[in-house]
């Protein structure tokens, strides 16, 4: 048989009925066009088996369904699915988180929701991949009050959530910035989920971390976030260095010096391994800087310099702009001498700073 030929969308089911293929070649057929991307050529041939009165299996089903869902073709997946429950076939578990699945990539959550009342309703059971689909789904929607019920009905009929489930729930809170499911208390902070998943045995991967991270973050969680990168720390996952610059700045912001101090020094030690002495410092300096701490971070800077660290260009730059600001051209001229002592080269950012601030000068 010309394979070819079908791929092309030229009568397939003929080529088929000439050579004497069973039925059961269907699925292959059918799978092979989808996978290809022949949306238009897989419903065709679809309503050639009907029409020839063969009775479409579940594998069928759910072939053609996700393929033509995975095609972008929202209104042919929902009239081959219209087609079947017509001829009095309603799909089992499988085919129908293929529908819930399409719903939700096409951001249609509610009709997706619709469809695990349906599948209920019938007798069929929700697996844990249904929830799944819809949990990332109302995640992504920011819709934590639909996350929450979801959670709870999954509980209550003995579904254990799984990675996928709770990196779902996490993701949610954290892109929202609220890590409390405020309408049931259900859930609990994102950081009390780490601990469920640890209890359970399902270990977070560094995506879950790193929104957890992120989540804390958004809202000034600084203290729980520093627990977490820890955390990550220990079950083998170094933290970015973005991410702990970011958590100095901002313990810096709120007057944890101390905080933003100890995590200097884990930095540059065994602790959590992300980063050399003159980037920790660096951060340090710039953290105090920015929140308007300029002394102290001249006092970090000198201290880096006796150690023979050399500052970043970024960390000369954030002072020279808070000179610049405060009109104390003075010192921003004595650091860019610095810098030209330290081989550090001035880049366009730190020029501009410069040429502004002394232009009003």
């Amino acid at each position: 048989m010309q394979i070819w030929k079908i791929m092309g969308g030229i009568d397939p089911f003929d080529q088929m009925v000439q050579d004497n293929l069973l039925p059961y070649t269907y699925t292959s057929l059918l799978s092979g066009l989808c996978r290809k991307g022949k949306a238009v050529s897989a419903l065709l041939f679809f309503d050639k088996v009907m029409a020839k009165g063969t009775v479409p299996n579940g594998v069928m089903l759910t072939c053609l369904v996700n393929g033509l869902f995975k095609a972008g073709q929202l209104k042919a997946a929902l009239y081959i699915y219209d087609a079947i429950e017509k001829e009095g076939v309603f799909p089992d578990t499988v085919s129908l988180n293929a529908v819930i699945d399409g719903f939700s990539r096409m951001g249609k959550m509610m009709k997706a929701y619709d469809l695990l009342s349906t599948m209920r309703s019938r007798g069929l059971r929700p697996s844990l991949a249904t929830y799944n689909i819809l949990l990332h789904g109302f995640s992504k929607k920011k819709d934590l009050l639909m996350c929450s019920m979801l959670h709870s009905i999954m509980m209550k009929s003995g579904l254990l959530p799984g990675k996928l489930t709770c990196h779902s729930l996490i993701l949610g809170f954290c892109e929202t910035g609220m890590l409390e499911c405020c309408k049931t208390g259900e859930l609990g902070k994102a950081s009390d989920l780490l601990n469920v998943m640890n209890k359970l045995g399902v270990l977070p991967d560094i995506n879950t971390y790193d929104a957890i991270v992120a989540g804390l973050n958004r809202v000034s969680a600084f203290q729980e976030s520093h627990s977490v990168v820890h955390d990550m720390s220990e079950r083998g996952f170094t933290p970015k260095l973005t991410q702990c610059i970011t958590l100095i700045n901002g313990m810096c912001r709120m007057g944890n010096l101390q905080g933003a101090f100890r995590l200097r020094d884990e930095m540059e030690m065994e602790a959590l391994q992300v980063s050399p002495c003159d980037v920790a410092e660096s951060a340090i300096v710039r953290g105090l800087a920015v929140c308007g701490k300029v002394e102290e971070a001249m006092l970090v800077l000198n201290r880096m310099l006796r150690m023979r660290l050399v500052p970043t260009v970024a960390t000369f730059t954030t002072l020279m702009y808070k000179f610049c600001k405060e009109a104390n051209f003075v010192e921003a001229l004595k650091l860019k001498g610095i810098m030209e002592c330290c081989g550090v080269k001035l880049d366009a950012v730190a020029y501009n700073v410069l040429i502004s601030g002394l232009s009003t000068w």
